[in-house]
């Protein structure tokens, strides 16, 4: 049954941009790892004013965690920002940022639905940084139970933020316990490095 849920989810889901080579594949289900909200970042002041220009985004005064904003330095001294743009009751949606010495763009990343396929989009939903492993997080349910969605990370490297691994679960049947999503997509290994040539 992919149901109204399940296309509702599709429509709205997230996450973010290129990789070199990738495998398909299908393993063992992920535990979403949490990290914590980062509520008082450092967010670029022209980063602010770009958000604020996006018509689909509510301010984030009035979104339920509007809060959570993520501000992180890179390894190559470019700077990420993820702010909240809009929400459901059971998903936030966020969009990010890359300052790279000074020239800011919005990030586009790549979803997949049964639906649609693999598709861009720009949004990510409920979005978590792990200073750990400098991976970006996004956890999109299809609907309040959390049994159907996607679930992604993304490491930063030469060719910007690469898609690591899509975990997704497109039957809205309570098949799988809440945000444990099959492994659906994971890249090959990558010895880029940023600043280094990807061949």
């Amino acid at each position: 049954m992919q149901g109204t849920a399940g296309m509702a989810f599709a429509a709205a889901a997230a996450l973010a941009l290129m990789a070199c080579t990738a495998s398909i594949a299908a393993s063992e289900p992920m535990l979403m790892a949490q990290a914590e909200p980062e509520a008082n970042s450092d967010i670029s002041p022209l980063v602010l004013e770009m958000h604020g220009w996006l018509d689909d985004c509510q301010p984030m005064a009035d979104l339920q965690h509007g809060e959570h904003r993520i501000a992180v330095e890179l390894e190559d001294g470019s700077s990420l920002y993820v702010l909240p743009c809009t929400g459901s009751g059971y998903n936030l949606a966020y969009v990010a940022y890359h300052d790279y010495g000074g020239e800011i763009s919005q990030l586009q990343f790549v979803d997949y639905s049964d639906e649609r396929s693999w598709f861009s989009t720009p949004y990510l939903f409920d979005a978590e940084w792990d200073p750990e492993s400098s991976t970006l997080k996004s956890f999109g349910q299809g609907r309040s139970l959390g049994d159907c969605g996607s679930a992604s990370e993304w490491r930063y490297g030469d060719s910007g933020f690469r898609l690591q691994r899509l975990f997704y679960q497109g039957e809205c049947d309570g098949s799988v316990p809440p945000g444990e999503f099959p492994l659906f997509f994971e890249a090959k290994p990558s010895v880029c490095r940023p600043g280094e040539s990807c061949e």
